[in-house]
């Protein structure tokens, strides 16, 4: 390779890099949840919304288990 084309090799990563840190700091626009379903790219929407609810329905069971036991009811 001569060196031109080393240095236009060199010229186009650097605005690669450049290109990529923008679009790092771009902020999103809307909610908490837009910004996370934004980072994961091959989970649907509803995927990532049916472990939320998940999540939740198991922490109340947590929850409610541990009152039970509490009042000596389990």
């Amino acid at each position: 390779m001569t060196e031109k084309q080393e240095d236009r090799i060199q010229e186009t990563k650097e605005d690669t890099v450049e290109e990529n840190k923008e679009k790092d700091k771009k902020p999103s626009s809307g909610s908490a949840f837009e910004g996370i379903y934004e980072r994961l790219p091959d989970i649907s929407v509803r995927s990532v919304d049916r472990f939320i609810i998940l999540c939740v329905i198991a922490l109340i069971v947590v929850v409610l288990i541990g009152v039970l036991k509490a009042n000596h009811f389990f």
